[in-house]
C-alpha cells in the first residue's frame, strides 16, 4: 500500500527529531558529569566499582536480545506506514515475551554464579554483601528492557523527538533520585532504586505519549503471528551482527580489570569509556533520527522516497561531521583541565590517559561505522 510521500516525512518533523537528538545528548552528558562525582564521593572507588560488576547485568542483558529493540523500531514503522495494525500488534507481543522469558532465564542463572563472582572477583570485605543484590539487579533489567520496547514502539510511531527527550530527563531522575538516597546512607541499593524510579517514570510517560499518537492497541491476543516473529527474529538479526561484539566486550572488559586489578579500578576504566562515548554521541546524532523515516520510506517503494532518503542522510552526515571532528580535537587535548575540574580531588592519576585511548577508540570506531553506512 502506498501513501502520499509528504505525509510520511516532512521538513519539521526531520528538524524536531534532529535537534532533540542534539539537546538529549547535551543532557545525557550534563548528568553524567553530575553522576559520576556524587557517586564516586558518597560510595568511594571500590564500592562504586562493585556496582558497575553488578550494572554488567544490565548490559548482559540487553546481549541476549540485542538487536531486537532496533528492529521493532523498524517493523513498527513499516506497519504503522501501511496501516497494517495486526502486523505492529504482532511485533510488539512477541518482543514483549521474548523480554520476559530473558528476565526469568537471567534471574534464575544470577542465583547460581553469586558465589562465582564472589570468589573469582578481589573484593575487599565492605563490597561482598552486595553480591547478593545480583538477582535483584537481574530482576530490575529485565524491567529497564521492557521500558526499552515501548520506546522503541514510539520512536517507530514517528516520534523519536519525545523517545529522546524523555530518556535523557529519566537519566537526570536516576541521578537525583540516587543522590537523595546516598545522602541517607542507602549505598549501591540508592542506585538501584534510582534507575527503577527514573526507568518506571520513563514508562509512564513514553505509555501516555503512545497512547495520544496511536489508538489500535499494541497486543496481539487471537491474531498473533508466527510469521510477525519470523521477521522480528530476521531483522534484528542482521542488526545484532553489527552490535553484538560492542555490547558483549563492555561488561568483559569490567570483569577482567576487576579479576586482575580489583574493583576499586573499574571506574577508571567506567568513567574514561562513558566520557568518551558521550563525544561520539556527539559526533552521530544527525544519524540517529533517520531511521523511523527511512523504513516508512522504505515502505512506500518510491523513486522519489530513494531520492529523499540520500538527500536526508548526506546532509545529516555533513552536520555530524562539522561538528563532531572538532569536538573530538578540543576535548582530547583539554581533556587534563576537563577532568580536572570536573572529579577535582577524586581524580585518579590514570584517569586522563585511560580516556585518551579510549577516546581514539571511539573515533576509529565511529568512522569505521560511517564508512559502512556510507
Amino acid at each position: 500500500m502506498s501513501l502520499p510521500f509528504k505525509a510520511l516525512l516532512t521538513r519539521s518533523q526531520q528538524k524536531e527529531n534532529f535537534l532533540s537528538g542534539v539537546l538529549a545528548a547535551g543532557l545525557q552528558a550534563v548528568f553524567n558529569l553530575i553522576a559520576y562525582p556524587i557517586y564516586i564521593h558518597y560510595l568511594g572507588y571500590e564500592l562504586y566499582g562493585t556496582w558497575l560488576i553488578l550494572a554488567t547485568l544490565l548490559t548482559l542483558m540487553q546481549l541476549g536480545i540485542a538487536g531486537i529493540g532496533p528492529a521493532l523500531t523498524q517493523l513498527v514503522a513499516e506497519a504503522h506506514a501501511t496501516h497494517e495494525y495486526y502486523k505492529l500488534k504482532s511485533y510488539v507481543t512477541w518482543t514483549l515475551i521474548l523480554v520476559a522469558t530473558m528476565t526469568v532465564f537471567l534471574t534464575v542463572v544470577s542465583w547460581s554464579v553469586t558465589p562465582f563472582v564472589t570468589s573469582v572477583l578481589s573484593l575487599p570485605g565492605s563490597a561482598r554483601g552486595t553480591i547478593t543484590l545480583i538477582p535483584l539487579v537481574a530482576c530490575v533489567s529485565g524491567y529497564f528492557l521492557w521500558v526499552e520496547v515501548f520506546s522503541s514502539v514510539l520512536s517507530g510511531l514517528g516520534r523519536i523527538d519525545q523517545t529522546n527527550l524523555v530518556s535523557a530527563l529519566g537519566q537526570g531522575l536516576i541521578v537525583f533520585t540516587a543522590f537523595l538516597l546516598l545522602r541517607h546512607g542507602w549505598g549501591i541499593v540508592s542506585l538501584i532504586i534510582g534507575y527503577f524510579a527514573g526507568r518506571g517514570a520513563v514508562n509512564f510517560t513514553v505509555l501516555l505519549l503512545i497512547r495520544r499518537r496511536y489508538k489500535h492497541g499494541l497486543f496481539a491476543r487471537r491474531d498473533l503471528s508466527v510469521a510477525e516473529l519470523s521477521t522480528l527474529l530476521r531483522v534484528s538479526g542482521f542488526i545484532l551482527c553489527g552490535t553484538i561484539l560492542n555490547v558483549f566486550l563492555s561488561p568483559l572488559n569490567k570483569w577482567i580489570i576487576a579479576a586482575n586489578a580489583g574493583v576499586s579500578q573499574v571506574p577508571i576504566y567506567e568513567i574514561a569509556f562513558g566520557a568518551s562515548m558521550q563525544v561520539r554521541n556527539f559526533f552521530e546524532f544527525g544519524l540517529r533520527y533517520l531511521v523511523p523515516e527511512v523504513s516508512r520510506l522504505n515502505a512506500t517503494r518510491s523513486a522519489e522516497a530513494n531520492t529523499r532518503i540520500r538527500s536526508s542522510f548526506s546532509k545529516s552526515l555533513f552536520l555530524s561531521m562539522l561538528i563532531g571532528v572538532p569536538l573530538y580535537l578540543i576535548v582530547g587535548t583539554l581533556a587534563q583541565r576537563i577532568f580536572g575540574l570536573w572529579l577535582h580531588n577524586t581524580l585518579s592519576s590514570s584517569q586522563v590517559d585511560a580516556f585518551r585511548i579510549l577516546l581514539v577508540g571511539s573515533f576509529v570506531n565511529m568512522v569505521a561505522m560511517l564508512r559502512t553506512i556510507a
